[in-house]
């Protein structure tokens, strides 16, 4: 059965805001949290097991309070609100405990939720929603094309993400828009950079919302679910970019983010939903920009897929091409290895040709032409070597 959903914020934070506002005294409770050893970076990775204490302690709250699906994406985006603004609605009393278990920082802490702060702060938000549904108008709808995929690079089931997706981008004053039919199409697609499924997703995307101006598209793919001592580490590449319909105007976010749980699937989820509140908060401003401008029309920009060979240390010659693409005003839009080979779809802005995007990026980053693939399909590519 088909199925189209446009998510009114509005509506699904009423319901949740409802059944919080019976304040109770603080009450202290000690949890555990646990996060992922970065480059040896055992500040962070105390300060990021703290934060992962806090969540925790916040989702018990919030959870004993929902009892529908749209509560309970709705309860995710004050969870992380609550988080990002440092209201004092969680507080530290003391770190009982902290440990190393293999690449896993561990703290168990005594934590109080101040529960009539949390109130506050809820009532606070609902102000501001109720504020941006005011000047929702019909050129805010966004239609939502975002796929999983797992180690292995076939489709993974993401609805719950879907979902929240939304209700993180409906706190920021867009109407959403999910269909079916869009779900599936890209859940069958080998070659997202294939430039005709983005014609066949505008195309589903026009039929579906007759209001709609522009398409949030993109992957979330687990890179990894390893086994840390008795936890799971989950590393998640969330890749999104949000596209006018009419116009090709766009905006992009592409990034890697690590979570740790006991469960494996818990902690692939949690860095699923780590890099949509990361994505949503970048996407966010840069979308509304889109949507209000789409109308207004613009050039199209050159968009590749670079293809570079020979890479001897990932890490450094990754971060070091970045860096040169983004002085040669190329925009990462999602990137990847495949066996040893990086593939990078950008965006590049003041070229009039393809050869002289590829020269420049020769010049710029000492890369030399690569062989082309003359079988390859999908996306128009450039190919490089070191």
């Amino acid at each position: 059965m088909k199925r189209k959903l446009l998510l009114s914020s509005i509506l699904g934070f009423s319901l949740l805001a409802g059944g919080w506002l019976n304040p109770v005294a603080c009450h202290a409770e000690v949890v555990t949290g646990q996060a992922a050893i970065v480059n040896g970076d055992m500040a962070k990775a105390k300060q990021d097991a703290l934060k992962d204490a806090m969540r925790s302690l916040l989702e018990q709250k919030v959870g004993v309070q929902v009892t529908s699906e749209t509560q309970v994406e709705m309860g995710m985006v004050v969870r992380d609100e609550i988080l990002s603004r440092s209201t004092g609605c969680i507080l530290v009393n003391k770190v009982l405990r902290e440990w190393q278990s293999g690449g896993v920082y561990c703290v168990e802490a005594d934590l109080s939720a101040n529960e009539k702060q949390i109130e506050t702060t809820v009532a606070d938000l609902k102000s501001r929603l109720q504020a941006l549904g005011n000047q929702q108008t019909s050129r805010s709808t966004l239609v939502l094309a975002v796929s999983g995929r797992d180690e292995n690079g076939n489709p993974k089931p993401i609805e719950s993400v879907r979902k929240y997706i939304q209700a993180r981008l409906g706190a920021q004053g867009f109407t959403v828009g999910a269909d079916d039919e869009i779900n599936n199409y890209l859940d069958k697609q080998t070659d997202l950079d294939n430039p005709q499924v983005g014609v066949e997703v505008r195309r589903l995307a026009r039929n579906s919302f007759s209001g709609a101006n522009a398409i949030l598209r993109g992957t979330l793919t687990t890179q990894k679910a390893v086994r840390q001592n008795s936890f799971y580490e989950a590393m998640v590449h969330a890749s999104f970019e949000v596209v006018g319909i009419d116009s090709n105007l766009s905006d992009s976010f592409d990034d890697y983010f690590t979570a740790v749980d006991a469960d494996k699937d818990k902690a692939i989820q949690k860095a699923n939903e780590m890099a949509v509140s990361k994505a949503a908060e970048s996407l966010g401003k840069q979308a509304l920009s889109t949507v209000q401008t789409e109308s207004q029309g613009a050039d199209r920009l050159l968009k590749m897929v670079l293809v570079v060979n020979g890479m001897t240390d990932r890490n450094t010659q990754l971060a070091a091409l970045r860096q040169k693409l983004g002085g040669l005003r190329c925009r990462i839009i999602r990137s990847g290895f495949m066996g040893g080979t990086l593939q990078m779809l950008v965006e590049a802005n003041g070229y009039a040709t393809t050869d002289d995007l590829s020269a420049a990026i020769c010049s710029a980053a000492g890369l030399q032409p690569g062989d082309s693939n003359q079988n390859a399909v999908g996306a128009n590519k450039l190919y490089f070597s070191y």
